[in-house]
């Protein structure tokens, strides 16, 4: 949940075993993925108030991934990892561009909540069933 005094979570780095790490809900602005990296996480469910969201694509193992933008005034998101399963996406107003899909397969499911209009959609998933009612920009 919140944890409002929880600010460091480099002892995660030191788990063994984490394959599922639900912090969507937090809302505190730390460093996180950082400490994920040399784990096996395969599903991983962020907030946008993660300091360290650049580092999002040196999580190569994930099955599933779930960012959560509700609030958010990020115009863009770095580069995810190939993901095996599943991407969900929810909130992000502000979000300008989704090239940051480009290396998601088309035949995953995806969960798109984020704008109506977007620009920048990969090429590969524009007939994706998530894109359909999404008004492409470009």
């Amino acid at each position: 949940e919140e944890c409002s005094k929880l600010t460091d979570l480099s002892t995660l780095a030191q788990v063994e075993n984490l394959r599922h790490l639900d912090i969507e809900k937090f809302l505190l602005e730390v460093p996180v993925i950082q400490y994920l990296t040399g784990l096996n996480i395969t599903d991983l469910y962020l907030r946008s108030t993660v300091s360290d969201l650049s580092n999002i694509s040196k999580c190569s193992k994930l099955n599933h991934l779930t960012l959560n933008g509700n609030g958010s005034s990020l115009e863009e998101l770095p580069e995810i990892p190939k993901i095996i399963t599943s991407f969900g996406l929810e909130g992000f107003p502000n979000l300008k561009s989704a090239s940051f899909l480009v290396n998601l397969d088309p035949t995953i499911r995806i969960r798109w909540w984020g704008p109506k209009k977007i620009a920048g959609l990969p090429a590969n998933l524009r007939s994706h069933e998530a894109f359909k009612d999404i008004e492409l920009l470009d």
